[in-house]
């Protein structure tokens, strides 16, 4: 399964993980909030319209995935979902 990473513009909710920007993340709980960095699959269905909806853009400035995955905080992003 290949994965993407995008930049999140706007909050919103990803297999049970809370994306948002820095910059409106303050009062989200801590366990649920995924960051401001949206990994997906390269293929899933959903993908074309939350990036056509501008909930996430790329941005060159985010590391390489072989780089994001050597972080516990991304790992665990494509693990399990944060409800069961």
């Amino acid at each position: 399964m290949a994965i993407e990473a995008y930049r999140v513009l706007k909050p919103f909710q990803w297999r049970g993980w809370e994306f948002a920007p820095k910059s409106k993340s303050a009062g989200r709980p801590k366990a649920n909030y995924a960051g401001d960095i949206w990994l997906v699959e390269a293929g899933h269905p959903r993908k074309v319209t939350m990036l056509e909806n501008r909930f996430a853009v790329g941005d060159a400035s985010i590391p390489a995935i072989d780089e994001l995955m050597k972080q516990s905080q991304f790992k665990r992003l494509i693990s399990m979902p944060a409800t069961p």
